[in-house]
């Protein structure tokens, strides 16, 4: 199991990145899994780390968006 990757975007500070690595090594290990118990908790873990990708992503949409930015800084 190579959890380099998982490590090094932790260390990085980077949290996108790091949900997304999370991401990854959660997959792999449902692949792998053969308990059914742990497979609905991993996958259920899973699930949730992709919705925090989604909301960083949103986060980051709003971010760059120059209407919302111009109306964020009007106020």
């Amino acid at each position: 199991r190579n959890m380099g990757k998982l490590l090094s975007a932790v260390k990085s500070g980077d949290k996108r990145r790091m949900l997304a690595e999370l991401r990854d090594e959660i997959a792999q290990t449902i692949e792998n899994c053969e308990n059914g118990r742990d497979m609905a908790a991993l996958s259920k873990r899973l699930m949730e780390v992709v919705e925090e990708i989604e909301a960083v992503d949103a986060a980051k949409a709003i971010e760059m968006n120059p209407l919302q930015k111009a109306m964020r800084d009007r106020r």
